[in-house]
């Protein structure tokens, strides 16, 4: 019997010890590449620097239109997720109707998220001074 609960799979929402190790070996890789690009960039000459950071701030028009348009996505398909939701079992069937009744709810901090975050207060400022 103690054989049985010992190669029992583990309850659901529960990882296993393989998933732990995983998401512990990519946040290493992570950790290990951002140590390497901080090194590179910190032996850069101020004017190189200033140079990228002016290069990197163009592309943050679009990486902040890839955020609206995926939180616009969520919103839209949010009955497919909260479906989802429920067939993976993190959605209870008695939450079902409630859940989805959330949806304007999560788009609301959605938005906000997108205001504070991506766009920030600076460029809301500028944006609604000129």
């Amino acid at each position: 019997m103690a054989t049985r609960q010992l190669f029992r799979r583990p309850p659901a929402g529960r990882r296993s010890v393989r998933q732990w190790l995983l998401l512990v070996a990519v946040a290493f890789v992570l950790l290990v590449f951002g140590m390497g690009l901080m090194s590179v960039l910190i032996d850069l000459p101020h004017t190189d620097l200033q140079a990228l950071a002016s290069g990197v701030r163009t592309f943050r028009f679009y990486g902040v239109l890839v955020q609206i348009a995926l939180v616009g996505l969520v919103v839209l398909c949010w009955p497919w997720i909260v479906d989802a939701g429920q067939r993976r079992g993190i959605v209870a069937r008695h939450e079902y109707e409630k859940v989805l009744g959330l949806r304007w709810t999560v788009a609301a901090f959605l938005a906000a998220y997108l205001l504070l975050v991506p766009i920030g207060p600076v460029t809301l400022y500028h944006f609604l001074a000129h």
